[in-house]
Formats: structure tokens, sequence, C-alpha cells
């Protein structure tokens, strides 16, 4: 029987767990121990209970990046014949590449595919730039950036409805199915894989302070961009004066009004709470945001203000340059800073 070791340290990566162990033996997953200091991990889970109940081994590591010499002698101690890398935003080294017997296996989607679509964030990319598909592979880990050969791909919908979390939920969902289908037909142990074509592009890494609104924009564009960010994100988010408010959910309003305040007026805060806010073709509905009690009745008629996305981009994007002056960045994140 193969030895399947899953590498997860996130919610998403739990949901392709209990997929796959329905119908595979899973002898273990590595995951980031509860001790380690978890700031920047976005959708972190403690995996112990699950190990527990399950039958699974834990292999607890405390170094994200692989590279703590204990996890190292840890791993290579552990016989793997298929790893599944299911949650861990950081590349693997290729000492856990090589010691798999058959091989590691990613998981990487974009619009525009694995190869025109690598590198950061492509789930959360993929809505704030309003695509209507979103295509994903599984694929073979190599020590370059989601370059391996291809073992299985799938192509789903991104709906109008759709937020960052149902996103990681159809590829929690799509990633088990592909790397069940591959075991279980024999195209992993086989290794009957397809080497990518086409040219590369890639996307770049987001960071928190990204997150901030311009109410400029058109409302769809604003609602796009609040449901990539929101949770197991950190939000996006907007000042009024020293009030932050962090915005999770919005829907464009419209019922016939004309709105003569600048972009970014809180126009009504109704009883429930729900925020209307004037953008720059209309108004959202914000109907999920936190911000305190106190604060909340100085929002109204106030301005929230506004970033300048034009900006914020250019700033994505001169970072990605700095750090990786030799990948070229997709044609759509190039035009957001235009």
């Amino acid at each position: 029987m193969k030895k399947i070791a899953i590498l997860n340290t996130l919610s998403s990566g739990v949901d392709i767990f209990n997929v796959v162990s329905d119908k595979l033996n899973v002898s273990a997953i590595i995951g980031l121990s509860s001790s380690v200091k978890k700031d920047g991990v976005s959708g972190y889970i403690d995996q112990e209970s699950l190990c527990k109940e399950s039958g699974v081994e834990l292999i607890e590591i405390f170094d994200y990046s692989l590279s703590a010499a204990e996890d190292k002698e840890k791993l290579l101690g552990y016989d793997i014949d298929i790893l599944l890398v299911a949650g861990w935003q950081r590349l693997i080294p290729d000492w856990l590449i090589d010691h798999c017997k058959i091989c590691a296996v990613g998981v990487h989607g974009s619009p525009y595919g694995i190869t025109e679509g690598r590198g950061r964030s492509p789930q959360n990319w993929a809505l704030i730039l309003g695509k209507e598909e979103f295509s994903l592979s599984i694929f073979e880990i190599t020590p370059g950036i989601d370059d391996g050969a291809i073992i299985k791909s799938c192509t789903f919908e991104i709906s109008p409805f759709d937020t960052i979390s149902s996103m990681q939920h159809k590829v929690a969902r799509l990633t088990a199915k592909m790397f069940i289908d591959s075991v279980l037909d024999g195209a992993i142990s086989s290794r009957h894989f397809a080497e990518q074509e086409g040219e590369a592009k890639y996307l770049p890494m987001r960071r928190p302070e990204d997150g901030e609104i311009d109410w400029n924009l058109s409302s769809v564009a604003i609602c796009d961009f609040i449901k990539a960010l929101s949770h197991p994100y950190p939000g996006a988010y907007s000042y009024c004066g020293e009030i932050k408010t962090i915005f999770y959910a919005a829907v464009p309003f419209s019922c016939s009004e004309e709105y003569s305040c600048p972009a970014g007026t809180v126009i009504q805060i109704f009883t429930n709470a729900d925020l209307l806010v004037k953008t720059g073709d209309g108004a959202v509905l914000v109907v999920d945001y936190i911000v305190s009690e106190a604060q909340l009745s100085a929002l109204n008629t106030k301005v929230f203000s506004s970033a300048n996305s034009a900006e914020q981009y250019k700033r994505i994007i001169s970072r990605h340059k700095e750090k990786h002056p030799d990948l070229d960045l997709a044609s759509d994140i190039l035009s957001l800073a235009k």
C-alpha cells in the first residue's frame, strides 16, 4: 500500500483531507505546530484533534519555510510515496521533493490556467479582476514555481455570488477529486503527466496593507474587491478620519436614486447597522463589517478616504519586480496600474 502524506496547515487543506481520506488511506498529516507564531498565515488551523479523531499520524514541524534542521531530520525519517501539498503557501525544498518515492503533488490554478497564472493569491486575483472562470490543475512539484508537469486539470465557473471562501471550497473539492482519481487510475504511480506549454506569466503576492478601498471605483469593482479579501483573509479596509473599518461583504445598491455626495460618503446607517456608501458610479450596501459600536454613529454622513487604486497596484507590481525581476506578470495585473 502506498504511503500518502498531506502537507497542510490551512483550513482549506483540512477540507481536502476530509474528502481524500474517505477514499484513500492517508498515513500522515504534516502540519505547522500550534506552538509556532502564525502571523500572516491566513486560514491556519490546528490539526491535532483532527488527527486523533481520524487515526492519522500528525507530524508537527516548526518552520513554515521547512528550512529548520530538526524538521528536515524528522521528515526524512518518515517514508513517503506520494506527498499531497494541500494547504502550504511556501515553496517545497528540493530535499523533500526528492524524498518522495513517487512524487510530490501540488495544486494551482488561475483564470488563465496554471502556466499563465503562476504565483501568488490566484483566487483573490480572480475575484478582484471580475473573472468568470477558474482553471485548476494538480501537478508534479519541482523546485520551480508551479512549473511541474500536469497530472489532471479542470475548470469551474466563478459565479457573481462567489466569495474567497466559496472559491476555496470549490478548489478543495475539485483538488480532492482530481487527486483521488489520479491515484486510483494509476496516473500518479505511472507518472502519466503532461508537460506545461505556453509562455509563463505570474501573479504577484498580496499583503494586508494592499486592501485599502478606492471608493471611486464602480460598485461592482468595489464589491469584487471586498469579497476577494473576506474571511479567512484580513478583509478590505478604509479610514474615516482615525476610524478604521474592516469590510467583509457588500452588494451593489440601486433604487433609482442619484447621489451628489463624494465617493466614500456614508449616505445612511440603517437600523440593522448596514451601511450605504457612495461609489464612483452609485452606491454599495455594506452588510458585514467591523467597527466599534461607539465609532459607528460617528460614521454617519462622514466620508471614507479613498485609496488610489492605480498607485496601490503600482506598489504591488514594483514589489514583485524587485523580488522577481525575471518573472513576467500577467497582462491583466499590469493593466490595473494604468
